[in-house]
């Protein structure tokens, strides 16, 4: 007779508890399984430790895709959300890339130094500073970084820099 009278609020609290998780985790219980990574680029660390990944994230029709960075272990792959920088391009205010989300740059300064590139009216929905020891610096840039700049764009960034 115990168990019955247990097992109702119980089982109350639970649905209640996955409603709230799920809210406040953006969603993950419920949409994780219909969510593709694809990677865009692996960089790796100048020490071979860690790697940043970029990556698209498409998660269905009803979300904008997004370009996400994620500073892991050097051969491990992206799952989920990026824990170190997610973006989408504000419903096309910032121009998408190949593989739908605004286009990403990063680069190694050093071992514990990390440049993100992105473009300036990307919508930024996480950007941390910092990952374990690994500071993270971000530039709004609509160009590429100056390594992959043409004789063009040079000259223009010259001129009205």
């Amino acid at each position: 007779m115990k168990i019955k009278t247990v097992v109702g609020p119980v089982l109350a609290v639970a649905v209640v508890l996955y409603f709230l998780l799920t809210l406040t985790s953006g969603g993950f219980l419920v949409s994780w399984s219909t969510c593709r990574n694809t990677v865009i680029e692996r960089i790796p660390s100048p020490d071979g430790r860690r790697a940043a990944v970029i990556y698209a994230r498409n998660c269905g029709t009803t979300t904008d895709f997004s370009t996400q960075l994620s500073v892991l272990p050097r051969h491990r792959g992206p799952w989920g959300n990026g824990n170190v920088f997610v973006a989408d391009t504000d419903h096309g205010k910032a121009p998408s890339g190949k593989e739908g989300g605004p286009t990403v740059k990063a680069r190694w300064l050093d071992n514990r130094t990390l440049e993100v590139r992105y473009h300036p009216r990307a919508r930024l929905i996480k950007n941390a500073t910092r990952h374990d020891d690994i500071d993270i610096r971000y530039v709004p840039d609509s160009l590429p970084p100056p390594e992959a700049r043409t004789r063009e764009q040079e000259m223009w960034t010259h001129s009205h820099g």
